[in-house]
């Protein structure tokens, strides 16, 4: 990798840290095959200022703070020239590359914004929906806060359901795999419009996809659960 590109990596890492408020104070180099390029955060918070996993409580609405389907965009972009031919004659190209944006634009947004309007409003329990998946994360929630999770809705990044069809993908079964995903927060019926309120004035969007039950730590995804397809501006 040529050395200029090296240093606007590391310049555009560090341009996007500081514009969070998040100084780079160290680093070091390893040698890899791969372009690597990543942070690990050292944090110190008030007590209020944290939102627990495991505070979810029966009748909570769930709040989704951004659309699921990184996987399959990305697996697009990975296709053979043969795969992606296969899939243009299923979806026009120009709309995968919209989706392909989008996906972009999401994963370069930081959830800062989505975590200042939650702890304003005083939620109950949150997490951020990645590797695992909804569903992975959504039963980590339920597990530690002693609760049944059902996930009603899905929003998804436009196309991704006919691209995970057909990269058998599990989407639908909220099993996709997530980058830089959106929080998934629990919050009471009684603050959840505030919550859709002040995400909206910090220039977020918050998707309700489901309820808190009584129950013994599990989630699962209603087998007619909704897909909401998104397309981002």
């Amino acid at each position: 990798m040529p050395p200029d590109i090296q240093a606007t990596m590391l310049k555009g890492f560090c341009d996007f840290c500081c514009s969070i408020k998040a100084p780079v104070v160290g680093g070091q180099t390893i040698v890899c095959p791969w372009p690597i390029l990543g942070g690990a955060v050292t944090a110190l918070s008030e007590i209020d200022g944290i939102v627990p996993i495991s505070g979810a409580k029966p009748g909570d609405r769930l709040i989704l703070t951004k659309p699921l389907g990184i996987q399959p965009i990305m697996e697009v972009l990975r296709l053979p020239e043969e795969g992606q031919d296969k899939l243009a004659e299923l979806i026009p190209e120009n709309e995968i590359s919209k989706s392909i944006d989008f996906a972009m634009k999401l994963m370069t947004t930081s959830n800062r914004n989505a975590a200042k309007a939650m702890i304003e409003v005083g939620v109950n329990a949150a997490t951020d929906v990645t590797g695992f998946g909804m569903l992975g994360h959504a039963s980590n929630m339920a597990e530690q806060s002693g609760v049944s999770i059902e996930i009603q809705a899905l929003p998804v990044i436009r196309w991704t359901p006919k691209i995970s069809e057909v990269l058998r993908i599990p989407l639908r079964e909220g099993e996709g795999v997530e980058t830089a995903g959106g929080l998934l927060i629990s919050v009471s019926p009684q603050k959840r419009d505030r919550l859709l309120k002040a995400l909206e004035e910090e220039g977020c969007k918050g998707y309700e996809v489901g309820i808190v039950k009584e129950g013994i730590g599990k989630a699962y995804v209603q087998k007619d659960v909704q897909i909401v397809e998104i397309l981002g501006s």
